[in-house]
């Protein structure tokens, strides 16, 4: 079986609240941005408003990223996570990216 060389095996969903002052959530977004980039290639990556259907779902609170790891042979999602604490989420990429 061949494998594709661009699949994409996490979606990314970073939740703000687009509707206040970028002055509210720019430094979370610019982090956020900064820890995620080097790892573009291996991701799909959505900027969401945080008041939205999605919130009551997942019961996101405050500005959040939400990673959703993909299955390879079918793309479901196998596992879904959330971070706050976005030193948590770099931890999280250089362990799953071995960087």
């Amino acid at each position: 079986m061949q494998q594709k060389v661009d699949q994409k095996i996490l979606n990314i969903s970073v939740f703000v609240p687009l509707s206040a002052c970028s002055c509210v959530f720019e430094k979370f977004l610019n982090r956020a941005f900064d820890i995620l980039i080097p790892f573009k290639e291996h991701m799909d990556f959505e900027v969401k408003d945080i008041i939205g259907p999605e919130r009551s779902q997942f019961k996101i609170g405050k500005e959040t990223v939400m990673v959703e790891e993909l299955g390879i042979e079918d793309g479901n999602v196998v596992n879904r996570l959330f971070f706050t604490n976005l030193t948590e989420l770099k931890g999280y990429m250089n362990d799953k990216f071995n960087k």
